[in-house]
């Protein structure tokens, strides 16, 4: 757990061909983690009181994280394409990592239901 809130729980990967059907194939890693965003941080008393929803940044505090750890730290990169697409409380969630050769691209799910995706190139 890191000072904003949230950390990663626990990783997979898997490889597979990024490009099916097309010669020469480069390889595309999966990744899985688990984010938790911290039901105890002390931002969830503001934001929002009796019904706590985790802000955007600690997402893409999140995002960035996982990129950090893959090797590819914060500085001299860009995060874009960000979508979030529903409200989510503290807790746990899977977050599916695709690691390309020229980026990383994000998505989080609460169940099988995708709230926030992100694209991060070098």
């Amino acid at each position: 757990m890191d000072s904003f809130g949230c950390g990663i729980v626990e990783k997979s990967s898997l490889r597979t061909p990024a490009h099916q059907g097309r010669a020469p194939c480069k390889m595309a890693e999966h990744i899985e983690t688990q984010l938790f965003f911290d039901p105890r941080d002390g931002i969830y008393r503001d934001h929002f009181p009796g019904r706590p929803v985790v802000p955007g940044s600690l997402i893409v505090h999140g995002f960035m994280e996982i990129a950090a750890r893959l090797g590819h730290p914060g500085q001299g990169g860009r995060l874009n394409r960000l979508r979030f697409r529903r409200f989510i409380s503290p807790g746990y969630y899977r977050c599916e990592t695709l690691r390309e050769a020229d980026a990383l691209s994000f998505k989080l799910f609460d169940g099988p239901t995708l709230v926030a995706s992100g694209r991060w190139n070098p």
